[in-house]
């Protein structure tokens, strides 16, 4: 899962990826989070996305913290 945020900054606006990696085994098991190479993630993403679109930083997270309702937190 990834989410792409707009952050202000003293430079101003850049966008940033959060990406949660995925696990060994079943979405319901326990497994090991596989691992990211997060210059890998932006090759890819600059290859896909117009240059505006690509985010400038990321970092990886464990989870997304969600709401009950599953809206973003």
């Amino acid at each position: 899962h990834c989410l792409v945020l707009a952050e202000e900054t003293e430079a101003g606006p850049r966008l940033v990826a959060y990406v949660v990696p995925a696990t060994s085994g079943p979405p319901d098991a326990d497994g090991v989070p596989m691992e990211l190479n997060l210059n890998d993630i932006h090759t890819h993403a600059a290859g896909m996305l117009p240059q505006y679109m690509v985010p400038t930083a990321a970092a990886v997270l464990s989870e997304i913290p969600l709401t009950v309702h599953g809206k973003l937190d």
